[in-house]
């Protein structure tokens, strides 16, 4: 739900085929564009739910120049 800043990653929890590499590849697609002209920072946070818990948030911020 991009409106929300929800993305629903291509590997589910309930997948037993998939690999820590599959999980460390679905979290490397993730990325950030915008349209505003607006420079400054952002804040990306990302929250793992494996269906049952939220996971901690890891935060990254990044420049826009």
């Amino acid at each position: 739900n991009a409106a929300l800043g929800v993305v629903p990653l291509p590997v589910a929890a309930s997948d037993d085929d998939a690999t820590l590499a599959d999980y460390q590849s679905a979290l490397r697609a993730i990325s950030f564009d915008t349209s505003s002209t607006a420079t400054g920072t952002r804040t990306i946070a990302v929250t793992v739910n494996d269906g049952a818990a939220n996971s901690n948030t890891a935060n990254a911020t990044v420049a826009c120049a």
